[in-house]
């Protein structure tokens, strides 16, 4: 019976992830009312997650787990439904001065999980040579990341999958200024940062060896660790 509560506990505990309960996200951004959602399920979750330390009994627990993935559901639901209206928007973009890119169609929303997942990508033009074998003759395309300006213009990274792609085009040591290719990068809503993303002004494309972009990997491991610490 033990090993059984044990079980239970973990399995519960495993859908109920952190949210929060404070004022919802901007939904006049170019994400739309995607991260109020996120934030708002989270805190319901939140909510369960609480009513789970106070339970003991298996079929109560096994009822909050049901509670759990309902509202999981739900959430996937609303961002279902408001996926078509996102897709194709424009996002604003911008490249720091070393980055040998210029934008020439903007970022756009490409595609939508269910759980708020967003890919963005927009195309770009080579304005120098660039290439992947680090040998310090052209620019390290590998170096490309892009980050967010988000709400109170905090500054946050986005996701390491971020670069540049050269879609239909052969593998090339290096590639001449005037290639044309696609920086995609992927915007994960979290409880942590939907205040940020419902706030989202433009993203910067950067280089990974910036300051600039230190300090927007920094920004972001702050933001998350003082949500965590609130929820202690």
């Amino acid at each position: 019976m033990k090993k059984h509560y044990y079980l239970m506990t973990a399995a519960v505990a495993c859908v109920f992830m952190t949210g929060c309960k404070d004022s919802g996200p901007s939904a006049s951004g170019p994400l739309g009312e995607l991260p109020r959602i996120v934030k708002e399920h989270e805190g319901k979750l939140e909510e369960a997650r609480h009513e789970l330390a106070k339970v003991k009994d298996a079929a109560e627990m096994q009822a909050l787990f049901v509670k759990g993935s309902a509202i999981q559901e739900e959430m996937k639901a609303q961002i279902k439904s408001r996926k078509e209206e996102l897709i194709g928007k424009d996002i604003e973009g911008e490249v720091t001065g070393d980055v040998p890119v210029k934008i020439v169609s903007p970022f756009k929303i490409k595609s939508i999980t269910d759980k708020g997942n967003i890919e963005v990508v927009a195309e770009v033009e080579l304005t120098d040579t660039g290439t992947y074998l680090r040998d310090n003759s052209a620019f390290d395309l590998s170096n490309i990341r892009v980050i967010a300006i988000g709400g109170n213009e905090n500054e946050v990274y986005v996701h390491n999958g971020s670069g540049f792609r050269t879609d239909g085009l052969p593998y090339s040591d290096k590639y001449a200024q005037g290639t044309k290719g696609l920086v995609t990068t992927y915007l994960h809503i979290e409880p942590w940062n939907a205040d940020m993303m419902g706030g989202l002004s433009k993203l910067v494309i950067v280089n990974k060896n910036s300051d600039r972009y230190r300090a927007a990997r920094e920004t972001g491991k702050k933001a998350k660790e003082e949500y965590e610490s609130k929820l202690k």
